[in-house]
């Protein structure tokens, strides 16, 4: 090893074009390696992960195919709590967007706001850095949890403190808690501030006892050690007989059904995901064995320039296991070297201001959408179903549309094919008799 750090920087031996090679591609190599761990470990980091699901909806029109919608009406989540004896604890939670709330000293905190209920933390815990207990803080309107991230704006002080809503200042919460950020392998969105469910009223149409339509919750279940989803079939299939959304749905000629997936499957469910995680691993293995290959050519080159030093050597008896052994350890030096330049590479780009990882980000981004949307007017000139293509609602509804107060603005929309532009984190449209939001 001796000889070796003496023959780093010989002359003709190219010892430095080999190191920066090498470690170029170790560290291209090393990153889409560590992008592909990151993505298998999504959400790992919830306890009884394996037990916990997603409920999801199914409805089936005649003549369409089955439509599948990862969110469901608000009565779901505590009714499978209630019908199923296998569900351990369900919980809901539905977005309000992009906000941005003042402190009393005026400072502003920004982030995305989610309404969640009571169990919320029961199903995804997290740490809480201080406050009053997340199980019972949520039970009460305007109550509020912010994340760390947001805890380095607000301040130490921020507990007990009231936030007002900058787009729509009547509307204040209580923060009663700081809870720990989410990690980023997640397939849940990005979630700055938790405000307790009974507060959704006062921004939009509540609906949490709804059991058909206004299906805009996130449902989770976590399922008791040793349940299985079809332990739950009969009791899902009770749930919707006793609320009559089985007879309601088969009353309109269609069929709709509940199904659980896993959480763990989520975001490698997605063929896109799982794709591109597939192609980064070929390209991480194929750098990595780029890498050690063209060293290795390079060794094997310089052989010729150093065939001299090697005769010499064996005229001082240096046997063939000595040589080997000489080859061996300076390759051996080159490697360490070549892996730490390859991790000074990653954070020196790190500290330059590139991306931590590489991946794609799944939920928690909004963008300004159109929605075509078919009404079936009172004056019945239309029967289609109201949707749009981001599937916020799956049914068929009938009555005018108005856009909420908030912001101060309404709007009405007349009956018939219409386009409706919204910037979904800052208009919420609701049916004029205030049963079911459409967007």
């Amino acid at each position: 090893m001796k000889r070796a750090l003496k023959g780093l920087f010989r002359k003709g031996e190219a010892n430095v074009v080999k190191i920066v090679c090498l470690s170029v591609g170790l560290a291209i190599g090393l990153v889409m390696l560590a992008e592909v761990i990151f993505e298998r470990s999504y959400d790992n980091f919830l306890p009884g992960l394996k037990e916990t699901y997603r409920v999801e909806e199914r409805y089936k029109q005649k003549g369409v195919d089955w439509r599948e919608h990862a969110q469901t009406p608000g009565a779901i989540g505590p009714g499978l709590q209630h019908y199923c004896p296998a569900v351990e604890v369900a919980t809901r939670f539905t977005g309000i967007g992009s906000m941005t709330l003042t402190t009393e000293d005026h400072k502003e905190l920004d982030g995305q706001a989610y309404f969640c209920d009571s169990t919320f933390f029961r199903v995804f815990p997290r740490k809480l850095l201080m406050g009053e207990e997340p199980y019972t803080g949520l039970e009460k309107a305007n109550n509020a949890y912010i994340s760390s991230k947001l805890l380095e704006v607000a301040g130490e002080q921020i507990i007990g403190k009231t936030l007002s809503w900058k787009q729509y200042p009547e509307f204040h919460v209580t923060v009663v808690g700081v809870f720990e950020a989410f990690p980023e392998n997640t397939h849940l969105p990005q979630m700055d501030v938790l405000i307790a469910l009974p507060t959704i009223g006062q921004v939009s149409y509540d609906g949490t006892n709804n059991w058909l339509g206004n299906d805009r919750y996130k449902t989770y279940v976590r399922l008791r050690k040793g349940s299985t989803p079809d332990d739950l079939k009969e009791g899902m299939d009770r749930m919707l007989e006793a609320n009559h959304v089985t007879e309601a749905m088969e009353r309109a000629g269609n069929e709709y059904d509940l199904t659980l997936r896993p959480v763990a499957e989520i975001f490698t469910s997605s063929d896109y995901n799982r794709i591109m995680n597939i192609v980064f691993l070929s390209f991480a293995i194929i750098m990595l064995l780029v890498a050690v290959l063209n060293y290795i050519l390079l060794v094997v080159s310089s052989m010729v320039s150093r065939a001299k030093a090697i005769a010499t050597y064996r005229c001082y008896g240096a046997g063939s296991g000595d040589i080997y052994r000489m080859i061996l350890s300076e390759s051996l030096l080159h490697g360490l070297i070549s892996l730490a330049l390859a991790v000074l590479i990653i954070f020196g780009f790190r500290l330059a201001g590139f991306p931590a990882r590489t991946g794609r980000t799944q939920s928690g981004v909004t963008f300004p959408l159109v929605y075509r949307m078919g009404l079936s007017g009172s004056d019945g000139r239309s029967d289609s179903a109201l949707r749009s293509d981001a599937g916020v609602s799956l049914y068929p509804y009938t009555g005018d549309l108005r856009l909420s107060p908030l912001h101060g603005k309404q709007a009405e929309v007349e009956t018939g094919t219409a386009v409706l532009a919204v910037r979904v984190d800052h208009i919420l449209c609701l049916p004029a008799d205030g049963h079911r939001p459409g967007v």
